[in-house]
């Protein structure tokens, strides 16, 4: 999805309010509420880029990466390597190796599973992992921020 897609609704909302749109820290804002230096649209000039707008509208957009709890990246980091996914009941394993999703669960290709024991996932709770969602690689969440 492009962020154009996105930010439909308040790219919207915005023209409503007949001002010209801002691009700060990634997102559409009026731009009459922030400085010119803060969005990329400016060119320095008196107008504003629409190439940059009509560049920054067409990109991919990303979903921001979630924050890890100290807990949940202690536990990442004694596995180190592998892949984690949640089953429909919500329960969460471990895969050694990358796991393909059944009917209400995931089932390993012939690597080691192992269940999340709920002693360790009563203080590293990992929410963001949903069943619906794709194993997600322990490797990449080692390189996500932790919340203070």
């Amino acid at each position: 999805m492009i962020k154009g897609e996105f930010y439909k609704d308040k790219l919207e909302y915005i023209d409503e309010m007949k001002t010209s749109v801002a691009i700060k820290n990634d997102k559409p804002e009026p731009c009459n509420v922030r400085e010119c230096s803060e969005c990329i649209r400016n060119t320095g000039e008196i107008d504003c880029s629409d190439l940059a707008f009509v560049k920054w509208y067409n990109s991919e957009y990303m979903p921001p990466k979630p924050k890890l709890t100290k807990y949940e990246k202690a536990v990442l980091s004694l596995l180190e390597k592998g892949f984690m996914a949640r089953d429909a009941n919500r329960s969460l394993y471990f895969y050694e190796d990358i796991p393909s999703r059944m009917r209400d669960e995931w089932c390993s290709n012939g690597g080691v599973c192992k269940r999340i024991s709920v002693d360790i996932t009563e203080k590293a709770k990992f929410q963001f992992i949903k069943w619906q969602d794709e194993p997600i690689s322990i490797e990449e969440m080692l390189t996500w921020e932790v919340e203070e």
